[in-house]
């Protein structure tokens, strides 16, 4: 069973990300909890599943050496398509890695024209969830 909320601390062991970046994402805007925002001291950032999968997806792309910028501007580009997040995109690329969602019946390329990049792999949410869900177990089992 998934919990509903997830502190701080916990995110951080589950998506792999470090407390500074997680405080930047959200400082920033660029990603967020989307259950309780960390404003001044004594208020805890309490994070939701759905924003453990962005975070764990975006630090994935990050490790592929995209740039926050890029990353950014596919998060500003989401946001046009309705529960379209890191969450429930289909991570693809070759040397050029895109971002793709999907709207309906059409796959819809964040970062690139139609056409212009040949996908050499495909990384899933689901692989990404799966992840998630090992180190929830993992962290339940401690």
């Amino acid at each position: 069973m998934i919990q509903e909320t997830y502190t701080s601390a916990q995110t951080m062991r589950l998506t792999g990300i470090t407390a500074r970046r997680l405080q930047y994402w959200d400082e920033t805007g660029f990603i967020s909890p989307s259950v309780t925002a960390g404003k001044g001291k004594g208020n805890p950032r309490q994070f939701a599943y759905v924003d453990l999968l962005a975070i764990r997806a975006a630090v994935k792309l990050r490790r592929l050496e995209i740039s926050l910028q890029t990353l950014r501007k596919v998060n500003e580009r989401m946001r046009a398509y309705e529960g379209a997040s890191f969450a429930n995109a289909f991570l693809v690329g070759d040397m050029i890695a895109d971002v793709v969602i999907q709207s309906g019946d059409e796959l819809i390329s964040l970062l690139h024209n139609p056409g212009q990049v040949q996908f050499a792999w495909v990384m899933s949410i689901g692989e990404i969830e799966r992840e998630v869900q090992a180190a929830i177990a993992e962290l339940r089992a401690a």
